[in-house]
């Protein structure tokens, strides 16, 4: 009876899958073909630009909608993005998130006026919590682009200054499983695969908002001279500077 009455079937096709944010070839494949459609089926379309190159690609914006037929069915395509409203943990949880990302995109004059980086950084933890859509909602929210980085594939720090030089202006960049990774990141940076210092990097990292990339940073050796326990505590130094920093603001 129910299919009678609304005789329509509805497919969505997300544009990121996994916990480790992989794009979906479907999903690209539907942008491609939909950008391929005349532009006078949508009304409002979306420029995007490529690095280093002169071309606009244009697709449709939000909320926009295309209708055609193939092979004798009508078909309806709607695009729509993550909003952060619809992500988070309560609609206080939601409020706090959209206050504090308004609040960074526009503190670009107070982060130089007091000499930090203009960068934010979240800490998301636990298995099926929609770690992915927060990062997908928060991206389009802001209109940043997204990237993920194999914390522990980088082998020193010109490697990271590479990746990161690469990335767009406005960008996410996602690093999973810090808490976990921390040995392994030391293994590759340090060459070595246990310390008594460990845990207590560990708790710091629990207790501190620090970005995957500046772990890296006060992780690596920055001279012959420094020995793996010289870069932990260095480490360690920068986490509690950071968690006093954060009392204090």
């Amino acid at each position: 009876m129910v299919n009678l009455v609304y005789p329509y079937v509805q497919i969505t096709f997300h544009e990121y899958t996994g916990e480790r944010f992989n794009r979906s070839e479907v999903y690209g494949a539907i942008r491609t073909y939909l950008g391929a459609c005349p532009s006078t089926l949508a009304k409002r379309l979306r420029a995007h630009d490529i690095k280093d190159n002169k071309s606009l690609i244009l697709s449709m914006d939000d909320d926009e909608e295309i209708t055609e037929e193939f092979q004798g069915a009508k078909l309806w395509w709607t695009s729509s993005s993550g909003d952060v409203s619809e992500a988070g943990n309560g609609p206080e949880k939601k409020e706090e998130i959209i206050n504090d990302l308004d609040k960074f995109r526009l503190g670009k004059d107070y982060y130089s006026k007091i000499g930090k980086a203009w960068k934010r950084g979240y800490l998301l933890y636990g298995p099926g919590n929609g770690k992915s859509s927060m990062i997908a909602a928060m991206a389009n929210y802001l209109e940043y682009d997204i990237y993920d980085l194999e914390l522990t594939a980088v082998k020193d720090n010109t490697d990271l200054k590479k990746l990161l030089i690469d990335t767009s202006n406005k960008s996410i960049i996602m690093v999973f499983g810090l808490l976990v990774g921390i040995q392994s990141a030391c293994y590759n940076y340090l060459d070595i695969d246990s310390h008594h210092l460990f845990e207590k990097i560990k708790c710091l990292l629990e207790e501190t908002d620090m970005t995957p990339a500046d772990v890296a940073e006060n992780l690596m050796p920055k001279s012959v001279t420094e020995d793996a326990e010289t870069c932990l505590k260095k480490l360690i130094e920068a986490l509690e500077l950071a968690k006093e920093e954060a009392k204090e603001g």
